[in-house]
């Protein structure tokens, strides 16, 4: 097998980009399955801080977003919803001093990969397997707001 010097592969560390989440609420679940809108918004702070934060944020349910690494996701099946969970995030974030990176959030892609997300069921007991693709290279086809 030739170096990854010639081959050009460069080897990732997974944890850098994949995570396995149960979810704090079954509705989560439906939700995932049903949303037709996708958000993420890129943080300055680790899970860790995005975990407490949450928990500690009973307004914010867990049924329409996910923390992944340093990332909220949102998803939901109608707009008006989704700007208002986009809203309760935002203000937890800076209600707890906690702040976003603006170039790495995105709001109302159609799908999760769209939002630079690959989310998939593992098994029968209802673990997430979630991937971070990145911020998608372009938004042009996501509507506005």
């Amino acid at each position: 097998m030739a170096p990854a010097s010639e081959t050009g592969f460069q080897p990732t560390d997974v944890s850098t980009i994949c995570s396995t989440i149960w979810p704090v609420w079954q509705t989560t679940y439906t939700h995932i399955d049903n949303a037709t809108l996708w958000a993420r918004i890129e943080t300055n702070h680790n899970h860790q801080e995005l975990t407490e934060v949450l928990n500690e944020t009973p307004e914010v349910e867990q049924s329409f977003c996910i923390n992944h690494l340093v990332t909220i996701f949102l998803f939901d099946s109608d707009m008006e919803a989704h700007m208002a969970h986009m809203h309760m995030v935002f203000h937890m974030l800076t209600a707890n001093g906690m702040t976003g990176n603006p170039r790495a959030t995105l709001i109302g892609a159609p799908d999760a990969a769209k939002a630079g997300l690959q989310i998939d069921k593992v098994g029968s007991l209802g673990l997430l397997l979630v991937v971070d693709l990145g911020m998608p290279p372009s938004s042009s086809d996501i509507p506005s707001t």
